[in-house]
C-alpha cells in the first residue's frame, strides 16, 4: 500500500491514512494516533481497540473444527460472535466450548438453530503484563505439582483440570494482541510466538498427566529425576525472561541441549509405555526451548 507525500506549508508533509484502518479502529475526525519511529518506518497506533463487525459462521455439518473455529474469532477480536446449527448435538457443542472459557463472552440469545454470543465484559488492555505473569504462575505450578504426582502416582486429574486456566489466559492475551496491541513488551509478533507456545507446553503437561494417570504402577524414580530437569529447565526460562542476559540464554540452551542427551539414553532400552513417556518429557524440553529466540527478539 503506497501513499504520495502532500505538502501543507512550508514545515508540513501529511498522508492519508488507509480508510479500511479508519473504520476498523473507529476513527473520527479531531481522534489522536500515536506515532513511533521503529527502525527505517513509522508505527501508527490508536488506543481504540479494532472495532470489527459481527461474524457469522455457519456449523452445520462440521464435527472436527468448531472449537477452532470458535478460537479463532474470539483471538481474532470480534465482540458479537452468531453461531448457526441445526442439531441438538451441535448446539450442546458450543455450550461446551464455552463452559471452557472465554473471557468476558456470554449467550445472549438462543433459538432452535442459531446462538447469538456476545462480549459483555473483559479486562483492561493495561492489565496485558499481569494476566501474562499469571500464565506463567499456572504453568510453573503445573510443572512443579506434576513432579509431586509421579511421585506419588496420584493428582493428575486435579493437574489436567489446571491447563483449562492456562487456555483461557493464553488465548485472551492474544485477542488483547490483536485488538489493541500490547505495550508492555517490545515485540507483538514475538509475545503472540511465545503465548501459543506456553499454551502447547501446558497441553503437553495434560498429555503427560493422562498417560500417567493410565498407568497401574508408580514409574522408576529415575524418571522422577528426568521430569524434575524439565520443571527446572522451565523455571529457568522464566528466569531468563524477566531477567535477561545473553549469559542467561547460553546457559538455557545447554541445560537444554545436556537434558535432551540424557533422556535420548534412557529412551535406547526403555520398554513402550516408558518410551512414550520419555518421548512426552522430550517433546515439552524442545517445547521450553523453542521460546529462547523469540526471547532474543524481545530482549535485544
Amino acid at each position: 500500500m503506497r501513499r504520495k507525500i502532500v505538502q501543507h506549508g512550508p514545515n508540513t508533509l501529511t498522508i492519508s491514512i488507509p480508510a479500511d484502518w479508519v473504520r476498523e479502529h473507529g476513527m473520527q475526525k479531531g481522534d489522536e494516533v500515536n506515532v513511533e519511529r521503529v527502525n527505517q518506518g513509522l508505527l501508527l497506533t490508536t488506543d481504540k481497540g479494532v472495532h470489527l463487525q459481527k461474524k457469522t459462521i455457519n456449523i452445520k455439518g462440521i464435527k472436527h473444527v468448531t472449537a477452532e473455529a470458535f478460537a479463532a474469532l474470539y483471538k481474532r477480536g470480534y465482540d458479537e460472535i452468531v453461531i448457526q446449527y441445526s442439531t441438538p448435538e451441535e448446539r450442546d457443542e458450543i455450550h461446551a466450548i464455552l463452559s471452557r472459557g472465554y473471557m468476558g463472552f456470554e449467550i445472549i440469545q438462543e433459538s432452535p438453530n442459531e446462538m447469538y454470543i456476545r462480549n459483555v465484559t473483559e479486562p483492561s488492555k493495561k492489565e496485558f503484563k499481569t494476566l501474562f505473569r499469571r500464565i506463567f504462575y499456572f504453568l510453573l505450578a503445573i510443572s512443579e505439582d506434576s513432579v509431586v504426582a509421579i511421585k506419588e502416582h496420584d493428582g493428575y486429574q486435579r493437574l489436567i483440570q489446571m491447563n483449562d486456566n492456562i487456555k483461557r489466559l493464553t488465548e485472551f492475551c492474544r485477542r488483547m494482541i490483536a485488538k489493541h496491541g500490547q505495550k508492555s513488551y517490545s515485540s507483538d509478533t514475538a509475545i503472540y510466538y511465545i503465548l501459543e507456545h506456553l499454551e502447547k507446553i501446558a497441553m503437553t503437561y495434560t498429555e503427560i498427566n493422562e498417560h500417567l494417570s493410565r498407568r497401574k504402577k508408580k514409574t522408576s524414580e529415575k524418571y522422577h529425576e528426568l521430569y524434575m530437569d524439565v520443571d527446572k529447565l522451565l523455571r529457568v526460562y522464566q528466569e531468563l525472561f524477566f531477567q535477561f542476559t545473553l549469559d542467561k540464554s547460553d546457559a538455557f540452551v545447554k541445560m537444554h541441549n545436556e537434558a535432551q542427551k540424557g533422556l535420548q539414553k534412557h529412551m535406547e532400552n526403555a520398554e513402550k509405555d516408558d518410551l512414550e513417556l520419555l518421548h512426552l518429557f522430550e517433546k515439552t524440553s524442545r517445547q521450553i526451548c523453542s521460546l529462547n529466540n523469540p526471547t532474543l527478539v524481545l530482549h535485544l
